[in-house]
């Protein structure tokens, strides 16, 4: 499995942002794109929409099951895509960006973010290190991934409370 990390050009500019740590720690499974309002990522549109999910909190999209962690899915989820911004700058990508339409949409629901540096702005979001620890548990056969950034994450959210 492969994460895709859509970024808005500011999130490059933070020191406490966690789509950093994603890419520090596991630059083998993360691919960290910069989004731009007026071109498509050429990346992201040849990824096989049959094979790819685009993680993205709205109720109102149609979702694939929060069941879709059985076998039969992880085998066929090759590509995950993960908006990284806040999420006023994940709904402006999202909306700007029509080819991130075509993708099945998953939503992480009944997480609890412990993020301290940020205080998340919707009730129950997860800051990106998170969410890849979340879809790394969900989705991949290969815990030991998801256990070395939930490790580093930890460490970083230490690090961070002491120095606000």
């Amino acid at each position: 499995m492969h994460i895709w990390l859509l970024t808005h050009p500011e999130e490059f500019k933070k020191q406490n942002g966690t789509g950093k740590l994603v890419i520090q720690t596991l630059p083998h499974l993360t691919t960290a794109l910069t989004w731009h309002r007026t071109a498509p990522s050429v990346e992201l549109t040849e990824l096989p929409v049959e094979r790819t999910l685009l993680i993205y909190p709205e109720a109102d999209l149609t979702l694939v099951s929060t069941e879709c962690s059985n076998d039969a899915t992880q085998q066929t989820i090759e590509h995950i895509i993960l908006i990284d911004g806040t999420w006023q700058q994940a709904r402006k990508i999202y909306n700007r960006s029509p080819y991130l339409h075509r993708f099945k949409k998953f939503e992480i629901k009944g997480q609890q973010s412990i993020f301290t540096r940020r205080r998340n702005q919707i009730k129950n979001g997860l800051c990106t290190a998170e969410s890849v620890i979340y879809l790394l548990k969900t989705f991949s056969p290969e815990m030991s991934e998801a256990n070395k950034l939930e490790e580093t994450f930890l460490t970083f959210n230490q690090q961070t409370l002491h120095h606000d």
